[in-house]
């Protein structure tokens, strides 16, 4: 995994971190040790660095402690944290590295600027969450699981510290947070929690829940089938995903947590939005090419088909 600072990149292995001088003409890299043991290094599965270059924090697979290197002296220093941290983040503030420990049922807080000083331990509510999603301003988290079918959740206020457990429809693949922070996306697994209902609408189904952050207002919709991509417009008001085998363009509307279902031409491949604009498209599976434009200031959407190869080329 690489990361990078303003002046300086890292390559992260997980016996050793290159580190590398983005400000000379013919950079070469520093190798650091970050492996108690060489021979069987831990997988290192994150590394973020602080806001002013001076720290990376390093999380390996196993390990109850987080790597601190000091990117400036390219010293180790190990800071034992909870038992089986299972998700290294920054805050959107970059002021402290969260940790989150699962077997311990931790949060654990250290600070960028000086790593080595008493970390802020939060005692996590009686159950099973291993995963962190902050929102942009960094007012809240959101701490869930992927690794068992569990239907809840934690929102963590970071300004009191406290938290509270919510239910949710099903399980939970992924979360994402839109761009101005007021919207979660919660993808579910098609599997249910121990003792669902099977008479439920969501039983044995794909499903999304569309959150409203500021009153927890939620819209939990069945989907026809597995989402595979997504993406949000950069103003945060709406958000597009695909479905596997299903030729439609999913439209989802932020403000009003409602999705609409835009029939495409044939099955979608990967979905994107064009910075800056209000503009997503989505390509699609066709010998000679095909890429449809969806423009969410009107709701009007054009196919392209035939640029692949040059030449008979349609709208």
């Amino acid at each position: 995994m690489d990361q990078a600072s303003e002046n300086l990149a890292l390559v992260v292995s997980d016996a050793q971190v290159a580190l590398i001088d983005l400000t000379v003409a013919e950079p070469e890299p520093r190798m650091v040790e970050v492996a108690e043991d060489p021979l069987d290094p831990r997988v290192a599965r994150e590394v973020v660095v602080g806001p002013d270059g001076s720290y990376a924090f390093v999380r390996q697979y196993g390990a109850d402690d987080i790597v601190v290197l000091d990117l400036v002296l390219a010293d180790v220093e190990r800071l034992a944290v909870g038992t089986n941290p299972t998700d290294l983040d920054l805050t959107p503030d970059g002021t402290k590295a969260v940790v989150v420990c699962r077997g311990s049922r931790e949060l654990w807080l250290l600070d960028t600027a000086d790593p080595g000083s008493v970390a802020q331990v939060l005692s996590l509510p009686d159950e099973l969450l291993g995963s962190l999603l902050m929102t942009p301003d960094g007012s809240k988290g959101l701490l869930y699981t992927t690794a068992a079918l569990t239907d809840r959740y934690a929102v963590w206020d970071v300004a009191a510290g406290s938290f509270q457990v919510r239910e949710l429809v099903k399980p939970v693949a992924g979360m994402t947070v839109s761009p101005t922070g007021e919207t979660l996306l919660v993808f579910h697994t098609e599997e249910d929690a121990d003792g669902a209902d099977p008479a439920s609408a969501y039983y044995g189904e794909w499903a999304l829940t569309l959150l409203d952050l500021d009153d927890f207002r939620v819209n939990p919709l069945v989907l026809a089938g597995e989402p595979t991509a997504f993406a949000h417009a950069d103003d945060g008001e709406k958000g597009y995903f695909i479905m596997e085998g299903e030729p439609y363009l999913v439209v989802m509307d932020y403000g009003s947590l409602q999705a609409d279902d835009l029939e495409l031409k044939s099955l979608p491949l990967h979905v994107g939005t064009l910075p800056t604009t209000t503009w997503a498209y989505v390509s699609q599976t066709h010998d000679l090419g095909r890429i449809s434009f969806y423009q969410g200031a009107d709701g009007s959407m054009e196919t392209i088909t035939g640029f692949e190869l040059n030449g008979e080329t349609e709208h």
